[in-house]
């Protein structure tokens, strides 16, 4: 039996969640709560394993300070 190749999905957390509350900003729960930028990234996050057949996946959130601050500070 042939050993599946492994495939890394990496996925910008920010990004995600900034595309999909734009997205499905109208989303809301029973009592109101806003579900939309959940729901998109859950749905997405789906979609991106299926389409590139990924075995493992790794959520990446960036936060303060910044790395790239110290190359481009500006």
């Amino acid at each position: 039996m042939k050993k599946k190749e492994r495939r890394l999905l990496a996925v910008d957390l920010s990004n995600q969640v900034w595309r999909n509350l734009h997205a499905h900003h109208q989303l809301r729960s029973s009592d109101g709560k806003f579900t939309g930028a959940l729901y998109g990234f859950l749905t997405s996050l789906a979609a991106y394993i299926r389409d590139t057949e990924a075995t493992d996946v790794v959520i990446c959130k960036d936060s303060k300070p910044y790395l790239r601050s110290l190359i481009y500070p500006e």
